[in-house]
C-alpha cells in the first residue's frame, strides 16, 4: 500500500510505462499514424486532464476528424476511451492504496469528484466507496472459498453425500457464484509455481 505522494506517483509512473509499452500491441492494429501517435499520448498523459483540444494542438490534427477516425480505428469514442484508461487506474489506486476518494478521483484526471463518481459508476456499476468495500469483501471471502475447498478435496464420494455436507457444499456454490457475479473469477493454479502477484 502507498501513503505518501512520492510512493503514488512512482507507483503511477510505472504502471503508465506498462500501459504504454503494451497498449499499441494489445488495442491497436489500425494503419492510422494519427491514432497510433494518439494513443501514445493518451497513454502518456490519461492522468491529467485531457481533452480533444490537446490532441488537435498536439498532433496538428483538426478534433472532428481525429474524433471519427478514432471511433472507426479504436470502436470506442475518444472521451470512452480515456475514460476507460482513468477508471482502471482508479481501481488500482482504490484496491491498492489508503487514498481518499478525492485524491483518486485528482490521481486519475478529474477535478470533479461527482463527475468522477459518475463515471466509475457508468463504468463499473458502483460507486468507488462501494468499489472499494467490495474489494475488503473479497479479500475477506478468498480465504473461506479456500478452506471450503481443501475441506472437500479431502472427502470420499461418500462422505459428499452426507446431508450436512451436502449443505456446506451448497454454501460454497452459492459464495462462488456470488463472487462471479462482482467479477471475480478463479485462477488455475494448481501444479504451478506459487505467484505472489495472484494472492495480492
Amino acid at each position: 500500500e502507498t501513503e505518501s505522494f512520492n510512493e503514488l506517483h512512482s507507483v503511477s509512473e510505472t504502471i503508465i510505462e506498462v500501459i504504454t509499452k503494451n497498449m499499441l500491441s494489445s488495442i491497436y492494429s489500425g494503419r492510422s499514424q494519427i491514432v497510433a501517435k494518439a494513443l501514445q499520448f493518451i497513454n502518456k498523459n490519461y492522468t491529467e486532464k485531457i481533452s480533444l483540444k490537446d490532441i488537435e494542438l498536439n498532433l496538428h490534427v483538426n478534433s472532428s476528424y481525429f474524433s471519427t477516425l478514432f471511433k472507426q480505428e479504436m470502436g470506442v469514442t475518444f472521451t470512452d476511451y480515456l475514460n476507460s484508461l482513468k477508471v482502471e487506474h482508479a481501481c488500482h489506486l482504490l484496491a491498492n492504496t489508503n487514498l481518499s476518494i478525492i485524491d483518486v478521483s485528482l490521481s486519475t484526471g478529474f477535478d470533479d469528484q461527482s463527475y468522477f463518481t459518475k463515471v466509475f459508476k457508468k463504468a463499473k456499476g458502483m460507486t468507488p466507496k462501494a468499489y472499494r468495500s467490495a474489494k475488503s469483501v473479497v479479500e475477506k471471502l478468498l480465504p473461506i472459498i479456500d478452506n471450503f475447498e481443501r475441506g472437500f478435496a479431502g472427502l470420499s464420494e461418500e462422505q459428499m453425500s452426507d446431508p450436512f455436507v451436502s449443505g456446506m457444499d451448497m454454501v460454497y456454490k452459492k459464495l462462488v457464484k456470488a463472487l462471479a457475479d462482482m467479477g471475480v473469477e478463479p485462477i488455475e493454479a494448481v501444479g504451478k509455481p506459487f505467484d505472489p502477484n495472484l494472492h495480492n
